[in-house]
């Protein structure tokens, strides 16, 4: 029998070959690729074939043939008894029944047969030191196998407590010395630990069936509908109209063709110089037609066909009879099953396309959305639609460009000093900044919040703010839970105080960020003082204090003030994008004083000179607050992504001299160190990776130390949990997004046990949980709808900003094989620096994390987490699957020449070889790459207006 690698390698070729030598001929340019599915230029077919990512999958496809073959009779040998199968295991009874006994029957029909060994394929391998073994077999000596007598192979299944689902494969060997052959017969074996309640709750309720792109229809007329009413009152406030920057038909070209690696290159060979201040606007302008592109794309995903508008009469759904006068504007409801994930993301005042399928091609409606319930949108629509009962009718989103367009709008602004845009060290000097003393310091004679005084990062960055001794950027760097908020409210009351003629300009990225801003300032401040701007399209979410600092039409829609209004209030908070609204209706460049930024690290470059390039003039001062080590823009373009598109203004100005070197802080930047939220524990391993260990832990301890000693800690004083647990990934209906029934129930148990603890005293508010997948957050949701209905579950980007004494992490992705996956669709968001530093930051007394060690170890961040929680103790659940005490190499292996993630899957990969080997016969399973759409399907919409 050959080695285990000319045995693969040679099969990769055969079936290679045998899947495109019967290619049936195609007509057109294109031949569809059956391994990848995907359709290949006739061109591009030998460099197709030979892509590493396709020879991978062929590879694959070798490796699940050999194991279907491998579990194939043969020879007049067979295993009676198939996969065998535990079933479902309660976990409640393994207190009283902690093992379980079933067996295989084995027959031959010849003599000359020996039954050579048994063993179970996890004790073999790269990996086999390190795993628990859930399944036994006792096989002591090799059986000669007489014909017409059955023989039993007891197997039992122990699964020493640990939930999840269980698998492994037992490898029964054969010989036959006269005939000289000796072979493989595999069998699987299985079983599941879980709670069959929660099982039967959250299990999908229907198969997940992949949506398929469909070419967009062409459009020789469209009939616009009518607009919500405080749209079309708006206008009379708008001074300056907002262009509308449409993409460029040659740009439209080069986007259109080639791989995102030539896009990439040919962008950059039009700015030779790369980003500077010359060419500021212009690269930055085709960045965003970058993305622009690519959310058209991603918004095709959404079309509907042969669908219908609801006509259930409920109060919920906005709905005009068809007997109404002709004349008005009819509003139907439409349904759009992936509204609750922003899949698309819609907003009042969006449009849809809607075309009678029984209608002639090319001529549409457009529909404006009048109101948003649950899973219906209400359309607007021109009194000649017709549409008479059952009628079937094709759908099209459009993309909403109202962000894109102001920041285009901002980019092509006049004012782009290079001191603001690209500072240099020099500056310094010329400005005459530095440090604030600690005399200045003594002057502030009023401080609203008293606890400044004694944190100097604090006090040196109010003090620098409020005296004006600083650059025109000044740059907040800020660690998790080390009071930002209350530094940044701080600085803005000083400069008011010192400065009774100062106006200020307060934005954030999202309509969250600015309501937590405006609702500390609204105790310092009347009506007449501070203005929450919401944009007209804003949803009726108005925290209740700030409804006294908004402007309202009489259908609750909110107003933009007149000029006259506006230049009136010493505070204006609103979101970046809607910063824009001010330039809108005439508020002059310069006409505030100070621009503060809050949240910067989270917004695009252009979202951020938003506010700044559309409102500053030459004496403004503009302060960025934010911390670009957790999270940073969403960009949906790959293109862009790699041009730089998704790192923040901030981070930019963070890798130049001006705000490095530590002998301009206090002048240029501030660094908040002390963290006032978290128990030690739960800050030292973000603190290493993140923060070059400045992080100063100064939670009080009755917050810090407050689940020290709980009895669900694998180490009572280290309240950091790893619960390691074998799920399965599962999607539903048309939803892309991964949930895992095993992680959600871990977590309603741990909730459960958080709560009925009555020394600890923790609220459901005082819990959270988080996980990266829409799915997950969902199913969650239901499972602690019951009793924990105040539990706040969302995803790592619902919890920024935000913190809970306890935190839950439910990771997700889970794969027994997972050499098949592929890193970046496996992990998702939970394979980013910044995510994971989100998420482990938010907790106050204790961390649990759910998920599996397999996948998770994939990425060597997570991989050094892990090893850092089994080394102090926090490592519940099956056994950690590596030697935790090895050196995680972060870099490229000289010696191999691949990222640390290929290593681990090359070590598995030869694993499975050997299996190959073993059963001498060829395969393993094709892994169908996960599309566009599948791999995004957890990114959020910017949608926040």
């Amino acid at each position: 029998m050959q080695g285990p690698e000319v045995e693969a390698s040679d099969n990769v070729g055969l079936v290679t070959q045998e899947i495109y030598s019967t290619l049936p001929p195609q007509r057109g340019p294109g031949v569809k690729c059956r391994l990848c599915e995907r359709t290949v230029a006739r061109h591009e077919w030998s460099q197709h074939l030979s892509d590493p990512g396709h020879a991978r999958k062929a590879r694959l496809a070798t490796y699940q043939q050999a194991l279907q073959e491998g579990t194939r009779d043969k020879l007049g040998i067979s295993i009676i008894t198939g996969d065998l199968d535990f079933g479902v295991v309660e976990l409640d009874s393994l207190k009283d029944w902690p093992t379980r006994e079933d067996s295989f029957y084995v027959q031959v029909d010849e003599d000359g047969y020996w039954i050579k060994n048994i063993r179970m394929t996890s004790t073999l391998g790269s990996f086999a030191d390190f795993r628990d073994a859930s399944f036994q077999v006792r096989f002591s000596a090799p059986v000669r196998l007489q014909p017409k007598i059955t023989y039993s192979l007891k197997v039992t299944f122990d699964p020493k407590g640990n939930r999840g689902i269980h698998e492994d494969r037992v490898e029964f060997t054969f010989d036959s010395p006269s005939k000289g052959i000796q072979f493989v017969i595999i069998r699987e074996v299985k079983a599941t630990v879980t709670v069959p309640a929660h099982h039967q709750q959250l299990s999908p309720l229907e198969e997940y069936i992949r949506p398929k792109r469909r070419p967009r229809e062409y459009k020789s007329s469209v009939m616009d509908g009518v607009k919500p009413s405080n749209f079309e009152r708006q206008k009379i406030a708008f001074r300056v109209w907002l262009p509308e920057f449409k993409i460029p038909s040659e740009l439209i070209e080069i986007f259109g063709h080639g791989s995102t690696e030539s896009q990439v290159e040919t962008i950059l060979n039009m700015f030779p110089e790369g980003l500077d201040h010359a060419a500021y606007s212009d690269f930055w302008q085709v960045l965003l037609w970058l993305e622009e592109h690519q959310m058209n794309k991603d918004m095709e995903n959404y079309d509907q066909i042969d669908t219908q508008f609801s006509v259930r009469l409920r109060r919920n759904y906005l709905y005009v009879s068809l007997k109404s006068v002709s004349k008005l504007p009819l509003k139907f409801p439409l349904e759009v099953p992936g509204l609750a994930e922003r899949r698309p993301s819609v907003i009042v005042g969006d449009s849809v396309l809607v075309r009678p399928t029984n209608s002639p091609p090319g001529k549409w409606f457009r529909g404006y959305v009048h109101g948003i319930q649950q899973t219906h949108v209400s359309l607007g629509l021109h009194p000649s639609f017709d549409y008479p009962p059952g009628q079937k009718i094709n759908v099209e989103f459009e993309l909403n460009r109202s962000l894109l367009r102001r920041m285009h709008w901002a980019m092509r602004s006049a004012y782009a000093p290079r001191q603001t845009l690209f500072p240099r060290p020099g500056d310094v000097f010329v400005h005459g900044l530095a440090a604030p003393s600690e005399q200045e310091s003594l002057q502030m004679t009023i401080i609203s919040d008293k606890r400044i005084r004694e944190n100097p990062p604090q006090l040196q960055a109010v003090t620098a703010i409020r005296s004006q001794r600083i650059s025109p950027q000044f740059k907040q760097e800020i660690r998790p839970g080390t009071g930002k908020t209350v530094t940044l409210v701080e600085a803005i009351l000083q400069v008011l105080y010192r400065l009774p003629k100062a106006m200020v300009l307060v934005c954030a990225p999202s309509n969250n960020a600015a309501d937590i801003i405006a609702g500390r300032l609204r105790m310092f401040f009347y009506p007449s003082q501070l203005f929450r701007l919401n944009a007209p399209s804003r949803a009726k979410d108005l925290p209740r204090g700030l409804e006294t600092y908004s402007l309202r039409y009489d259908d609750g829609s909110f107003m933009v003030p007149p000029l006259l209004v506006l230049m009136q209030y010493r505070i204006v908070v609103s979101t970046c994008a809607s910063s824009s609204l001010l330039h809108g209706v005439g508020v002059p460049y310069g006409h505030f004083t100070h621009i503060f930024v809050d949240e910067a690290g989270q917004a695009s470059e252009p979202e951020v000179m938003i506010p700044i390039k559309l409102n500053a003039g030459p004496r403004t001062s503009v302060i960025l607050a934010g911390d670009p080590k957790q999270l940073g823009p969403v960009i949906r373009s790959p293109v862009a992504r790699q041009l730089g598109l998704d790192r923040s203004y901030l981070e930019r100005l963070m890798s130049l001299p001006m705000y490095e070197v530590k002998e301009y802080r206090g002048a240029t930047y501030v660094k908040l160190i002390k963290n006032w939220r978290s128990n030690p524990a739960i800050i030292r391993f973000p603190n290493q990776m993140f923060y070059d260990g400045e992080l100063e832990a100064c939670a009080p301890s009755s917050v810090a130390n407050l689940c020290v000693g709980w009895k669900g800690l694998p180490n009572p004083g280290y309240p950091v949990v790893f619960h390691a647990i074998k799920g399965r990934d599962l999607r539903e209906v048309s939803s892309p997004s991964w949930f895992n029934i095993e992680e959600a129930s871990a977590v309603w148990y741990y909730v459960r046990d958080l709560r009925c603890d009555r020394a600890l005293g923790l609220e459901d508010q005082q819990i959270g949980v988080i996980s990266p997948y829409r799915a997950q957050v969902r199913k969650i949701r239901t499972i602690l709808g019951i009793n924990f209905s105040d539990v706040k579950v969302g995803t790592t980007e619902e919890f920024q900003g935000d913190e809970r004494h306890a935190i839950i992490v439910s990771t997700v992705r889970s794969s027994l094989d997972f050499v098949e996956f592929d890193l970046r669709h496996t992990l998702g968001f939970v394979a980013n620096p910044r995510r994971f530093n989100v998420a482990m930051t938010r907790a106050k007394s204790i961390l649990i994390i759910i998920g599996d060690p397999d996948v998770l170890g994939l990425d060597p961040l997570w991989r050094q987490f892990l090893n850092h929680i089994h080394a102090h103790g926090g490592w519940r659940g099956i056994r950690i699957p590596w030697d935790p005490t090895k050196d995680v190499l972060t870099e490229t292996s000289e010696a191999e020449n691949l990222p640390y993630d290929a290593q681990i899957r090359a070590k598995s990969e030869q694993d499975l070889r050997d299996l190959v080997a073993r059963a001498s016969v060829t395969g393993l399973g094709v892994v169908d790459e996960e599309d566009e759409l599948e791999a995004d399907a957890d990114q959020h919409w910017h949608h926040d207006e």
